[in-house]
């Protein structure tokens, strides 16, 4: 290798040593797995109270709403599998790092 290459190589690793770390990609990856599913259940949580609010129903009623949504989701299914099959492509191009 030409020395300026060299220079520069170590001067690199240098100033951006710093920044490194010693972490271990497995751990990285289960535990941002692991928030993103978080996230997801906290969302839809949020979602399905809201969703029974703007229902008028009672937060009693809130396994009822669910029973309602897995109805709608179930004939979205029926009418048309490929749109379901869409938004998971498309989800599971997002994580495929996470595998």
């Amino acid at each position: 290798m030409h020395p300026i290459w060299e220079k520069s190589l170590n001067t690199s690793y240098k100033a951006l040593e710093p920044y490194s770390t010693n972490a271990i990609r497995e751990n990285i990856i289960t535990d941002y797995r692991e928030n993103v599913i978080g996230g997801y259940i906290e969302r839809l949580i949020g979602n399905a109270i809201g969703l029974t609010a703007a229902k008028g129903r009672d937060i009693s009623e809130l396994t009822i709403v669910l029973e309602e949504l897995q109805d709608h989701i179930n004939a979205i299914a029926e009418e048309d599998i490929s749109i379901l099959v869409k938004k998971f492509d498309k989800a599971e191009e997002r994580f495929k790092f996470l595998k």
